[in-house]
């Protein structure tokens, strides 16, 4: 598989991974808080999605700054975002994982202008990571319901 589309395939992965959480809870302010979440999330992802990522690093680059700038969006609307009291834990979770995948996300980018396409790899990559760490977070929301 080609670095494009594997940076592509990662982003789009990373971006959506967390549009899982469910939107059912036992109270009025979990129910708002999964609309106005999924709501940020499903932004991004759409955002993401239509990135055309080709072999050019440099028009790589260009591209990926697209998803950049929904997940910065993302971070920010997360940041504002009031989650309930027994998922404040699990929103600062949220919050730092999506902070992280910003900052990989970055590096990466930095590094496809500057031709290193190993550091860009390697810095995409960490995104499956931090999504993961996203995942975790909603499903513990999910679980304590």
């Amino acid at each position: 598989m080609s670095l494009a589309r594997r940076l592509s395939l990662v982003i789009v992965l990373a971006l959506g991974a967390a549009l899982l959480l469910a939107g059912c809870g036992d109270t009025a302010d979990k129910n708002e808080y999964v609309k106005k979440n999924n709501a940020i999330q499903n932004e991004a992802a759409q955002a993401a999605s239509g990135l055309a990522v080709s072999g050019d690093a440099e028009e790589s680059a260009k591209q990926l700054d697209t998803a950049s700038d929904a997940l910065a969006k993302a971070v920010k609307d997360m940041k504002a975002l009031d989650a309930p009291s027994d998922w404040k834990d699990e929103h600062k979770r949220l919050v730092k994982s999506l902070e992280q995948q910003q900052t990989a996300l970055d590096k990466g980018i930095a590094a496809l202008k500057d031709g290193d396409t190993a550091t860009a790899t390697t810095e995409i990559a960490k995104l499956a990571t931090y999504s993961a760490d996203s995942q975790k977070a909603i499903n513990d929301m999910n679980q304590s319901r």
